[in-house]
């Protein structure tokens, strides 16, 4: 898991692998875009 930060400290990006191993038992594969899950954060000035 990569979490990015604003600079006021507020989390902007997450990213979770949900494929950190292959089959085989090696990894992490961190060049595999299809088993990266990003939910990005917006925040607006409302609250």
């Amino acid at each position: 898991m990569s979490i990015t930060y604003t600079g006021m400290g507020m989390r902007a990006v997450k990213q979770v692998n949900r494929l950190p191993y292959n089959t085989a038992g090696e990894g992490p594969q961190i060049h595999n875009p299809a088993a990266v899950e990003t939910t990005y954060y917006s925040y607006d000035a409302s609250w």
